[in-house]
């Protein structure tokens, strides 16, 4: 072997010594930073959508009152109709619940009947939620409450919205007839909450 050869070879060898030296001593110490983020939806007031307002009086607020809501000519109901809004955000699969308390517009005097005369107004109502349509009746039939929903499987924002109608001459007494006087109403609730 040549001295030049014998060189490199020391030097390599030196080299690979070296990498197996131990490293100066190290400390680690690590911090792990944890958060939960709780399943939650939240829902805001109803406000007055895009659609067109038939028949109700200055509609703001969470009372939305009919104009009109006999004919004078028929004393039977007059047409109505209202879009609402209520903006909301889930951040997990939910379920959207809507009820009525009395599913329709009923007569809140109890007494004062007669044969021929209607004391309930049934009305329907469109729901559009996180791409999904319901057609919702409140048949007036029975005064009781009801209720339905919607199961959302995914997080979801944006608005709910309640599309309200009345029909002209629409009543639990048959098609056109006439309302028995007294003030008519009916609650309506909107409920989103975590699956």
């Amino acid at each position: 072997m040549t001295p030049s050869h014998s060189h490199r070879t020391l030097v390599l060898l030196i080299g690979a010594l070296g990498l197996a030296l131990p490293a100066s001593a190290q400390e680690i110490s690590t911090v792990t930073l944890v958060g939960v983020a709780e399943d939650q939806c939240i829902l805001g007031a109803a406000e007055l959508g895009t659609g067109a307002v038939e028949n109700f009086v200055n509609p703001t607020g969470a009372v939305f009152v009919v104009a009109e809501l006999t004919d004078p000519s028929t004393l039977t109901t007059r047409a109505a109709g209202l879009s609402l809004t209520l903006n909301a955000m889930c951040n997990s699969p939910h379920r959207l619940i809507v009820a009525s308390e009395n599913a329709g517009l009923w007569r809140t005097e109890v007494t004062g009947f007669a044969t021929g005369f209607a004391n309930a107004v049934p009305y329907r109502m469109g729901l559009t939620w996180a791409d999904e349509t319901r057609d919702l009746l409140a048949t007036a039939n029975t005064r009781q409450a009801v209720e339905w929903e919607m199961l959302i499987g995914r997080p979801n924002t944006g608005d709910v919205e309640l599309d309200f109608s009345i029909d002209a001459g629409s009543t639990n007494a048959g098609q056109g007839a006439p309302l028995l006087s007294g003030s008519y109403s009916d609650v309506v609730t909107v409920t989103v909450e975590s699956q």
